[in-house]
């Protein structure tokens, strides 16, 4: 699509280097040209494209497949934050963007985010009858059911049950799945879950920790947020969190 937009033959063998030729506000303004948004609002995958779902980058149909083409003698460091969507859950810019019904919520609108709208989600959105058939309606159902069980937060607790399926589905079960056929394969895979809820950067629509919150223990804080201190309580998350990564690049292990 990119290509397209830029005017490039996508079957050159030089595409690669023709790419590499482009500015940066080129390839902005050539995104501009077919996304208008940076989310899919209201859809199931979020974002427009990434080499795990364009299959330019990555022929191989499934995950699965480029695991077993690729190198499985290193071992390898993954992990997750426990609400990776909530960063994608609540607009944040009230009418400067547009607002979902399900994703991308405007603030004022979470009061009405209720069960009839979770179901709707579920249903008319990921039990997809060109996929499951006849048995949309059970699997639509089945989900339900599932998050109703095991979300307990008594706040915000459909936004939650919402939230915490785009997560599954976008981030946690592609993860897991990648780490189990990795080790199948025969690598060496650690995986961690970061839970800490830094009081600095904690949503006041969850009380979890959203995608990307972690990384200030390595970098410098996003723009709009404050740095770690390096000392109390997030100081001795941060030691530990850079110590495992530290000792994970020196020895190979956790």
């Amino acid at each position: 699509m990119i290509a397209e937009a830029l005017g490039i033959d996508f079957s050159s063998f030089r595409l690669r280097d023709e790419i590499i030729e482009v500015s940066a506000d080129q390839i902005k303004e050539a995104v501009k040209s077919f996304i208008p948004e940076m989310l899919r609002v209201d859809e199931v995958v979020l974002v427009h494209f990434s080499p795990r779902i364009d299959g330019d980058l990555f022929k191989e149909k499934t995950a699965v497949e480029l695991v077993y083409k690729s190198d499985v003698s290193k071992p390898i460091l993954m992990g997750l934050v426990d609400q990776e969507a909530i960063l994608f859950a609540v607009n944040p810019f009230g009418k400067l963007a547009t607002s979902g019904k399900y994703i991308w919520i405007h603030p004022d609108d979470i009061p009405n985010v209720d069960k009839t709208r979770f179901s709707d989600y579920v249903n008319q959105k990921l039990a997809d009858k060109n996929i499951f058939g006849s048995s949309a309606e059970d699997y639509a159902n089945a989900v339900i059911n599932f998050y109703e069980t095991n979300v307990k937060v008594s706040n915000n607790r459909y936004l939650t049950m919402l939230t915490q399926l785009i997560s599954d589905v976008n981030f946690n079960i592609p993860a897991l799945r990648e780490a189990k056929a990795r080790a199948t394969a025969g690598q060496k895979v650690y995986f961690y879950l970061y839970t800490y809820v830094n009081p600095k950067y904690k949503s006041k629509y969850f009380d979890a920790v959203a995608h990307a919150d972690e990384l200030p223990n390595l970098f410098d804080a996003p723009i709009g947020k404050q740095n770690i201190e390096l000392e109390g309580e997030e100081g001795n998350v941060q030691k530990k969190f850079a110590e495992l990564f530290v000792n994970f690049a020196r020895n190979g292990t956790m």
